[in-house]
């Protein structure tokens, strides 16, 4: 059975996305080492890895993907599965198309960045659930799911592609 790098990632890269293929006991780990490093998979390097990898998730760098109108991804990921606390969490930040559900029940939200940001991790204060992805970091995409919980990621609003093309706001770096 092909799983989502095998049936998505051309597509998320043919519409400017970079991929990785993820996978391991929770279905996040890279297979791929340096991969922050490492330039874009082009078309053949996916078929390469969707030939190895064939139980792979599908992951995106969101500072090597570049955007309709410019920019790449930054990715708001919340750490709770608490719906009014995830919307508390995200105000700060303002709307976005695109937000998904992860496989545990938590939220990612897709940004605009006009140029890569230092990812940033909130997380210190166990109060704030929060970190900020982008250079030197990657999100797990839908379709994938989580090994350990079972549970799929999907959207909730908006898909990638073709909305990431109207994304319009940067995250601050400095908030929450």
């Amino acid at each position: 059975m092909a799983h989502a790098f095998a049936t998505h990632a051309r597509d998320y890269f043919e519409h400017g996305l970079a991929v990785l293929p993820v996978g391991g006991d929770d279905g996040k780990k890279p297979y791929i080492s340096g991969f922050h490093k490492s330039r874009m998979l082009g078309p053949d390097a996916i078929s390469k890895m969707s030939a190895q990898f064939p139980e792979a998730n599908i992951g995106i760098l969101p500072a090597k993907s570049s955007l309709p109108r410019g920019g790449c991804l930054a990715v708001v990921d919340i750490d709770t599965n608490d719906e009014a606390e995830q919307q508390e969490l995200l105000e700060p930040f303002g709307p976005t198309p695109i937000q998904v559900r992860t496989g545990s029940g938590n939220l990612q939200a897709y940004y605009r960045s006009k140029k890569p940001i230092n990812s940033r991790d909130f997380r210190h204060s166990r109060s704030t659930p929060l970190e900020v992805k982008c250079d030197g970091s990657y999100v797990v995409a839908p379709p994938s799911f989580n090994r350990k919980t079972g549970g799929g990621y999907e959207f909730i609003s908006g898909s990638l592609p073709p909305h990431h093309a109207a994304m319009a706001r940067t995250p601050s770096p400095d908030k929450p």
